[in-house]
């Protein structure tokens, strides 16, 4: 799999060197990469989670996609949502899919599925942290 650097270097968006400076940068802000590029002025988030969505090979979702009203599901707490950067963005039946900051991350997928019981198929996708704020506002 192809790192997350290389992947925005060949897409023209950093130099070898803004990855490098980013490395280090992580390195004493103890953040992820993606966001140590963001906040470092490096790449806009949009083309960071561009670049994820290529490497994770998973849908990248704006917030065009999401419902206009906050989906509420009873045995997951708004404060779980929060702290972890994850948005329900449609239910039915068989299956709930949720729009993730990180959606890559084992435990988040692992607490979501104990939380509603492993009774519905689970949908991870990546959303902009922006638009996962901006919808847990609601």
């Amino acid at each position: 799999m192809k790192k997350i650097g290389e992947i925005l270097v060949d897409q023209g968006k950093l130099s070898e060197r803004d990855v490098e400076r980013a490395l280090l940068a992580q390195n004493e802000m103890g953040e992820r990469f993606g966001q140590v590029l963001i906040k470092l002025g490096l790449v806009s988030e949009l083309d960071f989670a561009n670049a994820l969505a290529e490497q994770q090979k998973i849908s990248l979702v704006l917030s065009s996609d999401y419902p206009a009203e906050v989906i509420q599901i009873d045995k997951i707490s708004r404060d779980f949502l929060v702290s972890n950067m994850v948005v329900p963005i449609s239910v039915s039946d068989k299956e709930i899919c949720f729009s993730a900051a990180v959606p890559q991350d084992p435990f988040l997928f692992k607490a979501l599925n104990m939380a509603l019981g492993g009774t519905v198929k689970l949908k991870l996708v990546l959303g902009l942290e922006t638009d996962i704020s901006k919808a847990l506002q609601m």
